[in-house]
């Protein structure tokens, strides 16, 4: 289990913990590529995040596995995949943390994506209108 420091403080409860793993697993989707190069290390850490608060987690977070096992199979492109990824991820992480606690770097993720907004993983590297 690793939150990836993205947070201002410690986390307040086990929801707070598993968002701030989540979130820092957004960064390796869009910072580091991981849908492309590490599909398989993605599914274990997003299975590590929900070991706290997990029955919920796994409930929202199954479907982004699901995404991956199926690039992992090759049916599905890591190209198409990373923005459901990464879609599907910060849902589950707008729903434990504040977006005061979570650190400059990562912020900008919170208001990208949001359901039934469009959503690319060029626009997620994009930081206030700059991008990367």
């Amino acid at each position: 289990f690793f939150d990836g420091d993205v947070l201002e403080s410690a986390p307040s409860n086990d929801a707070e913990a598993a968002g701030g793993c989540l979130l820092d697993k957004v960064g390796a989707v869009v910072q580091e590529d991981g849908v492309q190069k590490f599909p398989n290390d993605l599914q274990v850490d997003l299975a590590a995040c929900c070991t706290k608060d997990s029955t919920k987690c796994i409930e929202e977070v199954g479907p982004a596995y699901a995404i991956l096992a199926k690039v992992v199979q090759k049916e599905e492109t890591a190209e198409d995949a990373a923005a459901k990824v990464a879609s599907v991820l910060l849902l589950a992480v707008r729903q434990r943390v504040k977006t005061e606690n979570v650190k400059e770097s990562h912020q900008h993720y919170l208001s990208k994506c949001v359901e039934g907004q469009e959503c690319s993983i060029l626009m997620l590297k994009e930081e206030d209108g700059m991008e990367v």
